[in-house]
């Protein structure tokens, strides 16, 4: 996968890595190419949405696609969250579909949920319905991605195929009975940049700048009463007259 993003877009990312029947596969999300896209998909993965979840339309050279719940894959409260709560479209715009790029896929205008596709191609076929927004892209293990194993397309397409009601509906039982080699999702995990410290909110620069305020009068307050002491002669001192780069160098003498 070619797909890079620009040095200046400053953009927030995430990367999700994620253990599948296959072995492991990770993908880099971008903000700025599909803001609401991006943050279900961040939502998503925080709620560990993915893990259980079926590779169930592989259709080589075309895409795999994933992320039709089933409730014995999901938890039911994350189940009742996601279920029927669609999202708006990401405007579009002409960032190509190359091999490996991640998408929702969709039924209509605004049905993006949380169906989720990626180009096994460069598809020039991809990208010309209002939901087919790109949002990231395979950094590590496409060839594991491109391993999934495949029954063909939906059984719209195929009668043989997977049908994406029944796995909603059925699970794993459809699948077992139907479709033993069907590949899924084990875990995911999700990994952030380390934030720049360029990109401190002010807030934040503020408080680091309060604080070695208070540690600097902190300090000075301490030799203040330190120097005072030895010219008071308590504790019998004496100054010594040597000094060094570092600062008057003081001894304390009986």
């Amino acid at each position: 996968m070619s797909s890079t993003v620009p040095s200046s877009d400053t953009s927030p990312t995430f990367t999700a890595t994620c253990l599948t029947t296959k072995g492991d596969f990770s993908v880099k999300f971008i903000r700025s190419w599909a803001p609401l896209g991006y943050d279900r998909i961040r939502d998503l993965f925080e709620d560990d949405f993915f893990e259980g979840m079926y590779m169930y339309r592989v259709v080589p050279k075309f895409l795999v696609q994933f992320g039709v719940p089933t409730i014995q894959a999901i938890d039911q409260e994350v189940l009742d969250k996601y279920k029927g709560n669609t999202i708006k479209d990401d405007p579009m715009h002409l960032h190509p579909f190359e091999k490996g790029t991640i998408s929702y896929a969709g039924s209509g205008p605004n049905s993006r949920v949380s169906d989720l596709f990626i180009s096994y191609s460069n598809n020039g076929g991809l990208g010309n319905s209002p939901w087919e927004v790109p949002v990231g892209y395979v950094t590590e293990g496409m060839e594991v991605v491109e391993s999934f194993h495949s029954y063909g397309d939906l059984s719209v397409f195929n009668p043989k195929g997977p049908d994406q009601n029944k796995l909603r509906n059925q699970g794993e039982t459809y699948v077992k009975d139907n479709f033993p080699l069907m590949d899924h999702i084990i875990s995911c995990s999700i990994e952030r940049p380390l934030t720049n410290p360029d990109s401190l909110s002010t807030g934040a620069t503020i408080a680091a700048s309060r604080a070695a305020l208070v540690l600097m009068l902190a300090s000075g307050f301490s030799i203040i009463v330190l120097v005072r002491r030895l010219w008071c002669g308590e504790g019998k001192a004496k100054l010594s007259s040597g000094a060094s780069d570092a600062g008057v160098s003081r001894s304390l003498n009986s």
